[in-house]
């Protein structure tokens, strides 16, 4: 795709040139197969409260990247369950039951990891 940007640049002219403000060459992505630490000790923080796990990726949406840029392995996650996806969108919104229960969920998560 990159390679495609730059042919065009050069087809429109010699005062024609891009500039990125942010460009992320690493495209690593954190292992999330057993026998990874941080993965172990996530996943099964999550299944002791019975939660199931939907892995996705965005590889650009979360400042996970700056992490991984460096070398460090990164899972993003989110309690947020039972609401629609308005991210950052005019009418964004979370009830107060969902954040609620993003509290013990942490609570939970966060002492695996940090012990892991």
């Amino acid at each position: 795709m990159l390679k495609q940007v730059y042919e065009w640049c050069k087809e429109a002219g010699d005062d024609v040139q891009i500039e990125f403000i942010q460009y992320m060459k690493d495209q690593t992505l954190t292992s999330i197969e057993p026998g990874n630490i941080w993965w172990d000790a996530f996943s099964s923080a999550c299944e002791s409260m019975k939660m199931k796990i939907k892995c996705e990726i965005f590889p650009a949406g979360t400042d996970c990247r700056f992490l991984r840029e460096i070398g460090l392995p990164a899972l993003g996650f989110s309690p947020i369950n039972l609401t629609p996806i308005l991210l950052h969108d005019h009418n964004e919104f979370i009830e107060e039951s969902v954040f609620l229960r993003g509290i013990p969920i942490y609570e939970a998560i966060i002492p695996a990891l940090g012990n892991a």
